[in-house]
């Protein structure tokens, strides 16, 4: 066998050796490319899920929103209804006053003139 001949094997063992690697490296690389795809296509569904739940969620919120503002309505017509009756008991209560005002000034009257009477007698 000669050099050149001897070199040629080599260099044919080499490419063997090379082009076995590189197989390995494509089918690594082909390996990570599918497993990278199923990783993304996994975490897309998992977007989605979340989105629909988070859309879900705004949707909830929305409806609590409407409702606190349906119990604050209800608070403030109630609270607006029971000032309005403070306001009659108030004046109902100004007007008993008033009225026991006028018994108690017409009964001093009457005792004064029952005690004038009543001197008037003796």
């Amino acid at each position: 066998m000669t050099y050149t001949q001897s070199k040629i094997n080599l260099s044919n063992q080499r490419i063997m050796i090379l082009e076995a690697e590189n197989a390995k490296v494509k089918a690594t690389l082909t390996n990570a490319r599918s497993n990278a795809r199923s990783k993304i296509d996994l975490l897309e569904q998992r977007i989605i899920i979340l989105e629909a739940e988070n859309t879900k969620v705004k949707a909830e919120n929305a409806e609590r929103g409407v409702e606190i503002a349906k119990l604050k309505a209800e608070s403030l017509q109630e609270n607006a209804e029971r000032g309005v009756e403070i306001a009659k008991l108030k004046a109902e209560s100004l007007q008993e006053v008033k009225t026991r005002e006028r018994i108690e000034k017409t009964m001093l009257e009457l005792d004064g003139c029952l005690y004038r009477k009543s001197l008037s007698m003796k």
